[in-house]
């Protein structure tokens, strides 16, 4: 059976909140099979952590990948959805922050059950969250250039 890792990221750059962007990267093998990121204006980091795992979880419904793991680096997105969503849904979605989000996030979850979600310690050896660091912040940036200068491309 193919097993897929996907590692998700969102912030803001200079500052939080404001102008960000998310990524998320899919492997394969050890291998980049897919990649995805964007800019977005006005936000906080929190919403684009959020973006990302939403994103990845839209890719895994469109490509109907078997077993899934997805990374973050962030233990809001994480334990929001392995330990928070159900207290949350109890309550129904009484008073959470950016529950449009997890709302749509708690939705898919239900139509790909086979996702596990596992945090993973950010700017540290692991490869492949650094790929998703870069390519996300690589998006932000490029956001904000000067039209003519090139961002470097991951």
């Amino acid at each position: 059976m193919r097993k897929i890792e996907i590692y998700t990221d969102g912030g803001c750059r200079p500052k939080n909140p404001g102008d960000g962007g998310y990524a998320y990267v899919v492997i394969e093998n050890d291998k980049v099979i897919d990649q995805h990121s964007s800019p977005v204006p006005d936000t906080t980091s929190s919403r684009m952590e959020l973006m990302a795992m939403l994103t990845a979880l839209r890719s895994v419904k469109q490509n109907q990948y078997p077993e899934v793991t997805i990374y973050t680096d962030s233990q809001y997105a994480q334990r929001g959805i392995t330990e928070w969503k159900a207290g949350w849904i109890k309550k129904n979605w009484a008073a959470v922050k950016n529950s449009d989000l997890w709302k749509d996030i708690d939705s898919l979850l239900k139509e790909v059950p086979h996702v596990q979600v596992e945090w993973v310690k950010a700017h540290d050896t692991n490869k492949w969250n650094n790929h998703c660091d870069q390519l996300c912040t690589n998006t932000i940036l490029s956001r904000s250039l000067p039209t003519g200068n090139k961002v470097e491309q991951i």
